[in-house]
């Protein structure tokens, strides 16, 4: 009859919307833990205490590292802080910045250089913002890693190969103060597409 039809057709529509709501909310829920982000602030108290103090930091807050999505170093950091932030345990972050930071060798003392190969295949994607205090970057420091940005502030001395097979790397500032480019500094970066350029650069190098 048509009444039952009525019913059926009524019935059908209320499932047909309690549908749309359930995968709406599915929909809304899933854009929320997209876009969470869990940061960790640490100023250090020490050379070569970063991951005890990310670790502690994020265990007093019942999360594990891997939810991690934006570390901020200050402080003090050594070569073996710099072993832990380009680790599997981090290689998700969305940032890292150690701006902040000073660079001191495993004998503590303070340096201005990032060494040969400090990133060298890293499997780090995020972007990272180095020490200001920084003026130079070895050969081969970041060659086949996969970081997708790099950001400096007074880096004014590049390795040959320093950038070199970065396939994820998107995004380089050099710094004014730069006069050489060198030899094969950007070689196989497919997917770069900014590098800020400063005034002072002279000379670029070989396949640079």
């Amino acid at each position: 009859s048509l009444g039952l039809w009525l019913l059926a057709a009524s019935a059908l529509l209320s499932a047909c919307q309690n549908d749309d709501e359930m995968e709406r909310s599915i929909a809304n829920d899933t854009e929320t833990k997209a876009v969470t982000k869990v940061t960790c602030s640490i100023t250090t108290d020490g050379p070569g205490q970063l991951q005890r103090r990310v670790e502690a930091d994020l265990q007093a807050r019942g999360l594990g590292v891997s939810e991690l999505t934006d570390l901020y170093v200050s402080g003090t950091i050594n070569y073996l802080d710099l072993d832990y932030i380009k680790s599997e345990s981090l290689q998700y972050l969305d940032s890292v910045s150690i701006k902040e930071t000073v660079l001191m060798n495993n004998d503590s003392v303070e340096v201005n250089t990032l060494p040969y190969r400090a990133f060298y295949c890293s499997v780090l994607k995020a972007a990272i913002y180095l020490p200001s205090s920084l003026t130079t970057i070895e050969s081969d420091c970041f060659a086949g890693a996969n970081v997708r940005a790099i950001y400096m502030d007074n880096v004014t001395s590049l390795g040959v190969y320093c950038f070199a097979n970065c396939s994820k790397l998107t995004y380089v500032s050099l710094c004014t103060g730069m006069v050489n480019l060198p030899d094969h500094c950007f070689e196989g970066v497919p997917n770069l597409k900014t590098v800020e350029l400063p005034s002072s650069l002279r000379t670029i190098g070989y396949q640079a």
